[in-house]
């Protein structure tokens, strides 16, 4: 996932910080700090429905200065390109820049934040397209990684698939196996190469 960049108001960093070191969780358990501001991104945009939140969030008409280390920490989020989009849409829509709609949604959404309602993090799960030797398309697999996929190929593939041998095309930029960008790119590559083997 491309990571955002978004600026994060200090009062909010030390607000969440706080939050997050009485968290229950323990090591691995306990979400990240840049978890707690993608999900107060999401919440505050969700709540910006209800006209009292949004409201306080458009009156609120500071403006971010991006020079300014003291009251906003520059922030590389994960911030999904969906969320990031709709955020770019509303603040287009209120005539205000990115950073400064972001900033009064952090400060709003950050009041009535609870940091249990954060969830940990996973990684990107990946596509495995699978086809049989002929080049006949089986079906997609997501798992998060080339070992994952290994684990579920002895646990459920067909056997009939087993023994004529399979072609499998990823997403997966660390992939060992063929790499391919969406299932189109891997009919297209693997078409090539039974074509190929028919020589």
């Amino acid at each position: 996932m491309k990571e955002q960049t978004y600026y994060v108001p200090t009062a909010v960093e030390r607000s969440v910080e706080k939050k997050r070191a009485a968290d229950p969780r323990t090591g691995i358990e306990r979400p990240p700090l840049r978890a707690a501001y993608v999900h107060l991104l999401r919440t505050g945009l969700e709540r910006m429905k209800a006209f009292e939140f949004w409201c306080a969030v458009t009156s609120n008409l500071i403006r971010v200065d991006v020079n300014d280390k003291d009251c906003w920490q520059k922030t590389n989020l994960p911030v999904p390109a969906e969320l990031h989009a709709q955020l770019k849409e509303v603040a287009d829509f209120e005539e205000r820049r990115l950073y400064d709609l972001c900033h009064a949604i952090f400060l709003e959404a950050e009041k009535e934040f609870e940091y249990s309602a954060v969830e940990q993090e996973r990684p990107e799960k990946f596509k495995y397209w699978v086809f049989d030797w002929d080049g006949n398309f089986w079906g997609r697999v997501d798992v998060y990684s080339d070992k994952e996929f290994d684990r579920w190929n002895e646990q459920n593939l067909k056997p009939g698939l087993k023994t004529s041998g399979i072609r499998i095309f990823s997403n997966n930029p660390k992939t060992q196996f063929a790499s391919a960008n969406n299932l189109r790119d891997a009919r297209t590559k693997v078409k090539k190469s039974v074509n190929s083997k028919q020589k």
